[in-house]
């Protein structure tokens, strides 16, 4: 995740626009209210995240609305071995 912008709508619920970044491309994820509520706490850039969502046909770039998201700071990442299970086919 290399970008994290925090914005509110109208009615004052919190929601995010993250960026994240490989050598080939780039996406934006939004996290609209509900979503945002649960993912808050690991909005960090620089950080390798999972992300499911749905695609935005209408948008001129490469745009997801995320439903969920896991992952980890790369410090972390690194020095841990990931034995997880992979969750994003569930």
């Amino acid at each position: 995740m290399t970008g994290v912008v925090r914005k509110m709508t109208k009615q004052g619920n919190q929601w995010a626009v993250i960026t994240l970044e490989d050598r080939d491309a780039n996406l934006e994820v939004l996290f609209f209210p509900a979503v945002y509520q649960l993912v808050a706490p690991t909005l960090t850039e620089d950080s390798v995240v999972a992300v499911r969502g749905g695609a935005d046909e209408r948008a001129a770039r490469n745009r997801l609305g995320g439903e969920w998201m896991d992952g980890g700071l790369l410090s972390d990442v690194a020095a841990k071995p990931q034995n997880r299970p992979d969750r994003l086919g569930k």
